[in-house]
């Protein structure tokens, strides 16, 4: 019996073995830079937006200043210039034959648009990579790979085409000046690499402590463009405000979980109960586990609105009276409760940290020391230590800092296991046991 293969799964297969390689090669020798999160494996953007707002809260806590602006590339994968692509895979090793194979994977494509059956003639494609292709993405990271290089003061964070500088200072002044002068070196890369910068949707936002003001006039331009100022930025999804409260992102998943239990609330009369709670995740949880691990470590009104929202979508779907307790409700449903998921993200966090399953760039920002023990009234061992500032605003809620008060109640839950010598599954799904239990 003869297997009839398509053409295009054969393409596929075969840019999927180039990838393999390409990328094997890359991770050798660390070519692709540490701060670039997009299209690549253990990297999401929960680890770009940690990352960077780790940075931010330690420079708060330090007294200084800081200023990021989030750059709009303008249709980026588009506008790849296909020599200057050829010139930089050489660059980075990638030479002869294989350095061939990638001009005759780029060259000669065409594209033309059909509407209601009538097709345009035929556009050869100069630029750009092939949207849709397992090779493109990689090309393009490798296209920005050097964009960090052109700036000077700066730390770049990359997830694919969005990206951001952050900068640091004690002296408003100075970071002013040294934000204008970084954003001239980005300009001057931009121009050599052929990219389009969006300036009318480029922002920035001057990060500060509540109860510090300054009288300096910041102001930052690109391109002779000026870019506008914003207490609060939508980066990857979470709304950053300039204090670090994330009281926007707050109102924003807050207005959304109303509306997931408006949902749940005409729905549980029509569905069974193992649907409703799939709907749950789907509507609720989608929004309410998005980089909680970040938003939701800080304790107060806030995020008792969440958890009060989390509450009524329990007993919503297990038809209960607004008076009843909520515990027995979440261990009948499975679900763990807001503050528990948040301690669980933070065990797993360690615990990926420890096995090295973390990107690099998060392995040196959150140092954690298992080298010590520290023997408590219930035995607990493994705890980690804190290299975050206790007794400042911003250390205290910081993902490092908070990630040690969970480890210690994980390992409080469960005393006699030992959670680092755990598969990840097998540690996720004994947390998550062991959290349902105790309610």
């Amino acid at each position: 019996m003869a297997i009839i293969i398509s053409s295009t799964y054969l393409d596929k297969i075969f840019e999927k073995l180039i990838y393999g390689r390409v990328y094997h090669f890359l991770q050798c020798h660390n070519i692709l830079f540490d701060h670039q999160f997009g299209f690549r494996k253990s990297h999401s953007t929960s680890h770009a937006i940690l990352n960077m707002i780790q940075k931010l809260m330690s420079a708060l806590d330090n007294g200084d200043y800081g200023c990021g602006v989030f750059i709009d590339l303008q249709k980026a994968f588009d506008t790849v210039d296909h020599k200057i692509l050829l010139s930089k895979l050489s660059h980075y090793g990638i030479r002869g034959t294989a350095l061939n194979l990638f001009k005759s994977y780029l060259s000669n494509r065409s594209q033309f648009v059909s509407i209601n059956g009538v097709s345009s003639n035929k556009a050869i494609v100069k630029h750009g990579v092939p949207q849709g292709s397992v090779l493109g993405p990689l090309l393009f990271l490798i296209y920005i790979n050097d964009l960090h290089t052109a700036i000077r003061y700066s730390v770049t964070h990359h997830f694919a085409d969005d990206t951001n500088l952050i900068n640091f200072n004690k002296s408003i002044v100075n970071l002013n000046n040294q934000m204008k002068k970084d954003l001239w070196y980005l300009w001057f890369w931009l121009n050599a690499n052929k990219i389009s910068l969006n300036a009318c949707k480029t922002e920035y936002v001057l990060f500060k402590s509540p109860t510090k003001s300054h009288g300096h006039d910041f102001k930052l331009k690109i391109g002779g463009e000026k870019i506008r100022p914003s207490n609060h930025i939508k980066y990857l999804g979470v709304l950053i405000d300039s204090n670090l409260n994330f009281r926007p992102q707050i109102n924003d998943i807050a207005t959304k979980l109303k509306k997931a239990n408006g949902i749940l609330a005409k729905l549980r009369h029509v569905v069974p109960r193992d649907i409703l709670v799939s709907i749950y995740y789907a509507l609720f949880h989608s929004h309410l586990g998005y980089c909680a691990q970040i938003w939701g470590q800080r304790v107060n009104s806030d995020i008792d609105r969440i958890i009060a929202l989390q509450n009524c979508a329990v007993r919503i779907m297990s038809f209960a009276d607004f008076r009843v307790p909520t515990n027995p409700l979440y261990r009948d449903l499975g679900i763990l409760k807001f503050g528990d998921l948040i301690h669980l993200n933070n065990a797993l966090f360690v615990y990926s940290n420890h096995h090295c399953l973390l990107p690099s760039a998060l392995t040196t920002t959150f140092a954690f020391d298992f080298t010590k023990t520290y023997p408590t009234r219930a035995s607990v061992k493994g705890l980690i230590k804190s290299y975050a500032k206790k007794t400042t605003a911003f250390g205290t809620n910081s993902v490092k800092n908070q990630c040690i008060h969970s480890w210690r109640h994980c390992h409080e839950l469960l005393p006699h296991t030992r959670l680092l010598d755990l598969s990840l599954p097998a540690l996720k799904y004994t947390l998550k046991s062991a959290f349902l239990e105790s309610y």
